[in-house]
């Protein structure tokens, strides 16, 4: 109803599940937004963010499993946000420039954003990051580098890198500091290759930026994927040797 806006405590707004609520989200309008949670996770016919969502006190944005394709710009101006989850959002492609300026982001959750394109450029400046998910390297001049990770030592949990075919500075892997992030127990490494053209590679360039890209000593779970290497890793062979 419209009459939820005039709600003057209303501090959780769930709407959770509901595939036909589009329409009607696009005519919310409100008298007093002092949102502190706003959850639309598996409202599938949800393609973007109503500007009625704006509220400068908001500290939980969930988007998960919606058909959004981009954050709105506004997002980027709320600088109370904590915790972004956009988790299986598969239709979602790029973050917005701005959101580097949330410096009390702590969850910014991309597990499962197939289609995600990069992270922006200054992305490290978010260094309470504790959970992220996914790591896409770009190749545009306005991409993050892969560098950018160095300062997220906070990161926990499982971390998916991409687009590793894009990275041909094995500095710039080195950078990212993945040894020292002792919090992260899982890790996928993919170099997403999909066409012939891009199996042609410099094989040995590869090698190098595995090589740089050793995990921390406590990873459960390692995946390489897409990796042309002739051979495994100094950091991989060494942990053989030192079970046998």
């Amino acid at each position: 109803p419209s009459s939820i806006g005039k709600i003057q405590k209303l501090s959780v707004l769930d709407i959770v599940g509901c595939v036909c609520v589009y329409n009607q989200l696009q005519r919310f309008t409100w008298e007093h937004r002092n949102l502190d949670r706003i959850n639309l996770s598996g409202c599938w016919s949800l393609r973007d963010l109503p500007s009625a969502f704006s509220c400068r006190t908001l500290r939980t944005l969930d988007l998960s499993r919606t058909n959004i394709t981009s954050l709105p710009q506004w997002v980027t101006l709320i600088g109370t946000l904590e915790c972004i989850k956009l988790e299986y959002c598969m239709m979602f492609v790029e973050l917005p420039k701005g959101i580097t300026n949330l410096r009390r982001l702590e969850v910014l959750n991309l597990n499962g954003c197939s289609k995600l394109r990069c992270m922006p450029s200054g992305f490290g400046h978010l260094t309470r990051l504790r959970w992220l998910g996914l790591f896409v390297v770009g190749c545009g001049g306005d991409d993050a580098r892969l560098s950018e990770l160095e300062n997220l030592d906070m990161i926990s949990g499982w971390l998916r890198i991409c687009n590793l075919k894009y990275l041909k500075d094995s500095g710039e892997a080195n950078k990212a500091c993945l040894k020292k992030k002792n919090n992260i127990h899982s890790l996928t490494l993919n170099w997403s290759r999909e066409t012939e053209e891009e199996l042609v590679s410099d094989i040995e360039e590869d090698l190098r930026v595995l090589d740089s890209l050793e995990p921390p000593s406590g990873i459960e779970f390692l995946q390489i994927i897409g990796y042309l290497g002739p051979h495994l890793p100094c950091w991989m062979r060494n942990q053989c040797d030192s079970s046998c």
